[in-house]
């Protein structure tokens, strides 16, 4: 009864200092313990994760996932997905989706923490000679196709093989770790070139 009453008072003092006006306020439409606790300046896991099943339990916060809130059931997909792993980004495969380059549609939202899942998800859409669609890559990147390839190659041409396996290695047998080791890049410009070649 007594921890009740504390947990009360608690919540009315944390309503007076408008904590939950301050995940309101964010323009993020979800986030984690650790943004909230950066946001409320409490150090307690258990009074921000009690904190926030009250909210939850009212109806004014949405629990997505263990240690993850959205402000409502509208939340943006994207940014959940990037919530999950951090630092992570929509990794190539599911713009491509998005964008109408990629023929096959996937409903999943796939998430890339380091470069080098970009680099072989390029090389897997070249190889398979998935086609491009023009229109939108020049609409998103704002340059014409082959300008935009050419950065592309040129960016790869700054790389090392250094970190090639970092966010990758885990997916690929020995045999494909020893291949993108050694050619993963180099094979991914080759692609490039004749893929601008292709395109005119």
């Amino acid at each position: 009864m007594a921890l009740k009453v504390i947990s009360s008072l608690y919540e009315q003092e944390a309503q007076k200092r408008g904590i939950f006006g301050d995940l309101a306020a964010i323009s993020k439409t979800v986030f984690t313990t650790k943004d909230v606790a950066l946001l409320w300046g409490e150090d307690a896991e258990q009074t921000i994760t009690g904190r926030l099943h009250k909210y939850v339990k009212a109806g004014k916060l949405v629990s997505v996932r263990r240690g993850i809130y959205a402000k409502d059931e509208n939340y943006d997909r994207f940014e959940m997905a990037t919530r999950i792993y951090t630092p992570s980004y929509v990794s190539f495969e599911t713009v491509l989706t998005r964008a109408g380059i990629n023929f096959q549609y996937y409903d999943t939202i796939f998430v890339a923490s380091y470069v080098s899942r970009d680099i072989y998800d390029v090389w897997y859409f070249l190889k398979n000679n998935w086609p491009l669609n023009r229109e939108i890559v020049e609409q998103r990147s704002g340059m014409p196709l082959n300008e935009f390839l050419q950065k592309c190659i040129d960016q790869l041409e700054k790389m090392t093989n250094k970190n090639i396996l970092v966010g990758l290695g885990e997916s690929l047998t020995d045999r494909q770790k020893d291949w993108a080791r050694a050619k993963l890049r180099s094979d991914t410009i080759f692609l490039l070139k004749a893929r601008m070649e292709s395109e005119g």
